[in-house]
């Protein structure tokens, strides 16, 4: 079995056991001020791919598992294996910081990334995730996310997210 598809079933193994054994987010009650989150995934991919985004209590030590992590959304992109969870988007607290971690996986190449932003009550907001594996060995595989404000269809998008960065 070559690197790639091992990769992608250890990959594979990863994201299933996480689903069936992490907690699940819970949105706000909806008296309490909040936000739309959407989430919009983009992937160049041979096969198939998916995306998760984790609610995390806030950054971790470095090389340690992120505190009080809650599986919000799940994406799958042809995988028949992998159930998509609050696919359109969740609602989130306003008003105060919120934390999340994303990991995508397209035809053996991963990528995680974390960020935090504060939304304001009544805020429409857009994780865009986007990546593309490569076989190739002159283009390398991408991997970018961001929450942009969705305020109006015809506006410019403006990030919101910054990183969130371990503690050393």
């Amino acid at each position: 079995m070559n690197r790639t598809k091992l990769f992608s079933l250890a990959a594979m193994v990863v994201v299933l056991s996480g689903c069936a054994t992490k907690a699940r987010y819970i949105e706000p009650n909806t008296a309490a001020p909040r936000a739309q989150l959407s989430i919009g995934v983009q992937t160049v991919k041979l096969i198939s791919g998916f995306a998760t985004v984790d609610v995390v209590a806030g950054a971790s030590k470095c090389g340690e598992a992120y505190p009080d992590s809650k599986r919000a959304i799940v994406i799958s992109q042809g995988n028949p294996l992998i159930s998509n969870i609050n696919a359109e988007g969740i609602w989130v607290n306003a008003d105060k910081p919120i934390h999340l971690v994303t990991m995508m996986g397209m035809d053996g190449f991963s990528c995680g990334q974390a960020l935090s932003f504060t939304p304001e009550a009544g805020g429409n907001y857009e994780l865009q995730a986007v990546g593309q594996s490569s076989f190739s060995r002159y283009v390398a595989p991408t991997c970018k996310v961001q929450v942009v404000v969705r305020s109006n269809p015809n506006a410019s998008e403006a990030e919101v997210s910054r990183p969130l960065e371990c503690i050393r």
